[in-house]
């Protein structure tokens, strides 16, 4: 992930200790997380749940992010469904 420019270990060791943390997250964040054949999903995995063990964790995104995340869903579920039609007879 480009945008990983503290790195998440750095980050980890920042926050560690803290009782609360609220975290904006982006689209990439979010795609990663719940895309169980995304390249980063593993990585981002454990890093959501390593904060996790360190901190209670409120997460929140914008608009723009809550849109990205749906308009990628759409294209996975929509390219899915072209793949079975073609695919599967």
């Amino acid at each position: 992930m480009t945008s990983n420019r503290m790195g998440f270990n750095q980050f980890l060791k920042k926050v560690a200790g803290q009782e609360n943390l609220n975290l904006i997250i982006d689209s990439n964040m979010l795609i990663a997380c719940f895309d169980e054949d995304h390249s980063n999903y593993n990585l981002v995995s454990d890093f959501i749940e390593k904060l996790e063990s360190c901190a209670e964790v409120n997460f929140f995104t914008t608009v723009t992010t809550k849109a990205e995340y749906l308009d990628y869903q759409r294209r996975r579920f929509l390219t899915l469904q072209v793949q079975n039609k073609l695919f599967i007879k």
